[in-house]
């Protein structure tokens, strides 16, 4: 493998001095725009449905909005969120009892429920069509787990994505801008913040929260920037390896693919004390990631380039990705195990002196998030993976019937209504379960399965069952639960057309 001095080390270095500057920045009150006013990302002369919340806003009105005190009411446990047919948000047990409705759908549109990540609030958009006019307003709304103690936040665009950051304080969420751009928006939710703040735009959008929740990690158009808590834009560089959503772990290490002349290396970015930086895998193709949930293993996906593989991602895929194929560099470093470091040869392949970067095969694969090490799930493309709580089972939605042809890609495939099936990869063994046709709801979840896996769990906490929606083997459609332990096949537990699991 060839290698080159200098620019890989350079490029973790600013990523770790950024994230140092920002928060400081972020802490003193600072706010970075361009010239015109223009929050950073967004190009000169842009045309942004935005409008004047995102190109003209104020910096010291849009930092700090208006914000009402919330009583937070306890944590729900071991509850489903269900989206039912007629747009009614419920929270339920898991057998589809206790039944608790928190938004009706009464002349307007709710969507995209997520838990905060200590289970005490519910975060979902709403579209609300203003009467007489052809206009509309769009909100993120939070509430307890039974539905009390409601704030509603106003937006500047829908979001159809929202992301709660780990200390369960605020909010980021991302939508339509304009029909060639999406946004990036923030809020102050545990706060009851009236109004978001609009950050930037640009086309995809991919994010991931700091353990403390103070930085985003952003890849958006082919740029990786860090965001900080008040909308401060930090630019780290290009992308220069074909992925979509970067990785930011509990226990603080980044993980993102670089170039490196003619391939592509997943890196761990360990922003420790020493900084280390580990190419762990090698690959040719696009790399789709997902971090367990303890820390240890990286499930990943590999798709030949376009030409090469049978199944992939096609363009139409709501632009999955727009990645550039630019040289990135190399350079060794130390283990974070604090093995030898720059002047040992390959000191940082793999987390092991001496050893090259294992290259990852095409199809399914788990990666040891410190050595490298790599166990194959999967020789065949599937439409997405996430793994239990525990880390030790990783559920597959793989393609049993393809009804779009084999030239088509994922993509083509789901929307097509192909038939899909569960496949639960542990200990090595593949256990097959319930065959289905997801819900149209539920397409965008498995197909941006990589960010929703940071936000969002079908998972019972215990890692003994999961729930989806779409229509089973008998015809019947609505919510589903499949206990992995009992030997038994799925059970139908309510009308729905989305549902996930509370994370406590």
């Amino acid at each position: 493998m060839e290698r080159r001095a200098g620019g890989g080390r350079r490029s973790s270095f600013v990523i770790a001095a950024a994230i140092v500057l920002l928060v400081s920045a972020c802490t003193s009150g600072e706010s970075e725009r361009s010239g015109d006013g223009a929050p950073l990302g967004l190009p000169s002369g842009e045309s942004s449905e935005l409008g004047e919340a995102l190109t003209g806003t104020d910096s010291e009105e849009a930092t700090t909005p208006e914000s009402v005190p919330i009583e937070r009411g306890e944590a729900v446990t071991n509850r489903l969120a269900v989206l039912d047919g007629a747009g009614t948000l419920l929270t339920m047990d898991p057998n589809g009892s206790g039944r608790t409705v928190i938004a009706r759908s009464d002349g307007l549109e709710v969507s995209q429920p997520g838990f905060s990540p200590d289970g005490t609030r519910l975060v979902w958009s709403e579209f609300r069509p203003l009467p007489g006019v052809d206009a509309f307003q769009t909100f993120l709304v939070t509430a307890n787990g039974d539905g009390t103690n409601a704030v509603e936040t106003e937006t500047p665009f829908l979001s159809f994505y929202s992301f709660w950051d780990p200390t369960s304080n605020r909010v980021a969420f991302i939508g339509n801008v304009s029909e060639s751009s999406v946004g990036l928006g923030l809020a102050e939710l545990a706060l009851g913040a009236r109004r978001a703040l609009p950050v930037n735009a640009g086309l995809p959008y991919y994010i991931s929260w700091s353990p403390d929740g103070k930085v985003l990690l952003a890849r958006v158009s082919n740029e990786l920037i860090l965001v900080g808590e008040t909308g401060l834009l930090s630019p780290v560089g290009p992308v220069t390896a074909d992925f979509r959503v970067p990785i930011w772990s509990a226990d603080n290490q980044l993980f993102f693919p670089e170039g490196n002349g003619s391939t592509q290396e997943l890196i761990r970015l360990d922003l420790g004390v020493n900084e280390t930086r580990t190419a762990l895998v090698t690959y040719t193709g696009q790399l789709f990631a997902v971090l367990d949930p303890t820390g240890r293993r990286i499930a990943v996906q590999v798709i030949e380039p376009p030409g090469n593989a049978e199944v992939g991602p096609s363009d139409a895929a709501s632009d999955l990705v727009e990645a550039s194929t630019t040289d990135g560099t190399d350079e060794p470093g130390t283990d974070r195990e604090g093995e030898p470091g720059a002047d040992e040869p390959d000191a940082d392949r793999g987390g092991r002196p001496g050893i090259e970067a294992p290259v990852l095969p095409t199809g399914v694969s788990v990666v040891d998030a410190i050595t490298g090490e790599v166990e194959v799930v999967s020789d065949e493309p599937v439409v997405s993976f996430f793994w239990s709580p525990d880390g030790e089972r990783l559920l597959l939605a793989a393609i049993d019937e393809n009804l779009a042809g084999d030239d088509a890609g994922i993509d083509e495939i789901v929307y097509a209504g192909s038939t899909l099936r569960w496949d639960i990869w542990e200990g090595g063994q593949t256990t097959a379960h319930g065959r289905f046709v997801p819900s149209f709801v539920s397409i965008q979840f498995l197909l941006f399965f990589e960010q929703y896996a940071q936000s969002h769990t079908f998972w019972s906490t215990d890692s003994s069952s999961f729930v989806y929606t779409g229509q089973g083997t008998t015809g019947d459609s609505g919510v589903w639960v499949q206990d992995v332990t009992s030997g038994e096949g799925p059970e139908l537990v309510a009308d729905g057309v989305l549902a996930i699991w509370s994370p406590t």
